[in-house]
């Protein structure tokens, strides 16, 4: 999955496109949400807001990307 976009997509699928480097692999403990987000498909999108526990995975990894962000502005900013 793609935690930016909430690109949702299978393994199988996942090898067959161009650039997978912004995919990371859903954690194991939510294998089944992410089959039921998917149901049958293999590819979907996610919902930014959604309440799924993939959904929230999500969340949680672009808030920890967020969250470095900042600290690196600062690091620049406090050794300028």
């Amino acid at each position: 999955m793609n935690p930016e976009t909430g690109h949702l997509v299978t393994p199988e699928c996942l090898n067959s496109l161009s650039s997978h480097e912004d995919y990371e692999e859903v954690p194991e403990k939510l294998n089944l949400s992410a089959q039921l987000e998917l149901a049958g498909r293999d590819e979907t999108f996610v919902g930014k807001e959604a309440t799924s526990q993939v959904a929230k995975w999500a969340r949680s990894k672009r808030d920890r990307l967020k969250i470095k962000v900042k600290k690196r502005k600062a690091n620049k900013l406090c050794c300028q």
